[in-house]
């Protein structure tokens, strides 16, 4: 399975509409990952459709996952407040993704945001 860290990511937002179709919203997030680890592919695309296929490697270099539109905000906000992150994924033995995720490495009990709202000691 492979896991790689994700170094760098872009976001991207948009509507697709296909002939006699109503146009479907799309957001996308390419993740980059270190370079030092030396992945079998370079970035991922990671699609937020109504769709809920995972896709394929069917690029050279390049990773491509259908996820829910409705995981966008959780995966955008691993990547907005986590470090490192750390990207993982599974293939059959066609190549077909059978499951892609995020995750960080171990972390304390107890770790998160300061409260510094006014009485809070």
């Amino acid at each position: 399975m492979p896991t790689f860290r994700v170094t760098r990511y872009v976001l991207s937002y948009g509507a697709v509409k296909t002939a006699g179709e109503r146009p479907f919203p799309w957001h996308s997030i390419i993740l980059v990952f270190d370079p030092d680890g030396r992945p079998p592919v370079s970035d991922a695309v990671v699609l937020f459709t109504p769709s809920n296929s995972l896709g394929n490697l069917n690029t050279p270099n390049r990773l491509t996952a259908y996820l829910p539109v409705e995981d966008f905000d959780t995966y955008h906000r691993i990547l907005q407040t986590e470090s490192p992150v750390f990207a993982e994924w599974t293939e059959d033995n066609g190549g077909r993704l059978t499951s892609f995720y995020l995750k960080t490495q171990e972390e304390p009990v107890g770790e998160g945001p300061v409260d510094r709202s006014e009485g809070y000691t």
